[in-house]
C-alpha cells in the first residue's frame, strides 16, 4: 500500500504541475490537433479552462495517495479509489467540451 499511495500522490503532484502550466497559458503541452483551430484570443482561456479540469484529477489524484498513506484501512482506500475515478472521468468529460468549443472540434479539422 505504501508504493500506491506514494505513486498517486506523486503522479497527482506532476499532473498538478502541468495544470498549473496550462493554466498559465503553455497549451503547447497539448497535441497540435488540440489546439490548431483555437482563436488567438481565446487561448488564455482555453489553457485555463483545461488546466482547471486537469487540476480536479490531479488533486483527487494527490489526496488519494496521501489518504492511503495515513489510513491503512482498504475500506476508507477504495472509496478513495472510486471518488478519485468519478473525478477523473468528469476531468476527460470537461476537457473535451473545452477542446470542442475553443477549437471547433476534438482533432481538428
Amino acid at each position: 500500500m505504501i508504493i500506491y499511495g506514494i505513486s498517486f500522490l506523486v503522479g497527482g503532484i506532476i499532473l498538478l504541475i502541468f495544470s498549473i502550466l496550462l493554466c498559465f497559458g503553455f497549451i503547447n503541452l497539448l497535441h497540435d490537433y488540440h489546439r490548431n483551430d483555437v482563436k488567438e484570443v481565446d487561448k488564455k482561456k482555453f489553457g485555463l479552462s483545461v488546466g482547471l479540469s486537469l487540476a480536479l484529477t490531479a488533486i483527487s489524484m494527490a489526496s488519494t495517495g496521501i489518504i492511503s498513506l495515513i489510513i491503512r484501512k482498504e475500506f476508507i482506500i477504495i472509496w478513495t479509489l472510486v471518488a478519485f475515478a468519478i473525478s477523473f472521468a468528469i476531468s476527460i468529460i470537461l476537457t473535451v467540451i473545452f477542446i470542442r468549443k475553443y477549437n471547433g472540434s476534438l482533432f481538428g479539422n
